[in-house]
């Protein structure tokens, strides 16, 4: 595992990627696209967790308005968990994890 980065150097180095709030990126898109080809899923995403919500720098198979917006609120984001726990999060059914639930 990886040393987790302090909260502002860890935001420092995303604001330095210019990724969040950038117009939909063809090759991250294409990413996910084969990413959930290959693992038969119906959404795949490229995250990224910035302060206050999860901007989709990549995305394939959603839909509604976090889709048309490219981000959701921290408080529907399953990611804000890794980067809380530095760890990765398993989550087998989303519906029954009182975490996400």
């Amino acid at each position: 595992m990886q040393p987790r980065l302090p909260a502002d150097s860890r935001l420092s180095a995303l604001a330095a990627t210019d990724l969040v709030d950038a117009p939909p990126s063809p090759t991250l898109d294409g990413l996910t696209r084969i990413a959930a080809r290959v693992l038969s899923a119906p959404v795949a995403l490229v995250s990224l967790v910035d302060a206050h919500r999860q901007w989709f720098a990549g995305l394939t198979g959603l839909t509604g308005p976090a889709a048309d917006e490219r981000s959701t609120p921290l408080s529907r984001s399953f990611c804000q968990h890794v980067v809380a726990q530095s760890a990765p999060l398993l989550i087998p059914d989303s519906r029954l994890d009182p975490l996400v639930a």
